[in-house]
């Protein structure tokens, strides 16, 4: 259960994105935004650049 909360405020010009694909975007968002899906991969440590 979330214990915290982002206010997030996200914006669309409807002349370039409709409001459909627009939706399905702030959908995915809020669900990898829940699940910490970025958090992950920023906190494993990086792989040195060659050379």
């Amino acid at each position: 259960m979330p214990r915290e909360y982002l206010s997030l405020t996200l914006s669309f010009d409807h002349d370039v994105v409709e409001g459909a694909p627009a939706a399905r975007f702030t959908a995915r968002l809020k669900e990898l935004i829940e699940r910490g899906s970025i958090l992950g991969e920023m906190l494993e440590p990086a792989a040195p650049h060659p050379g």
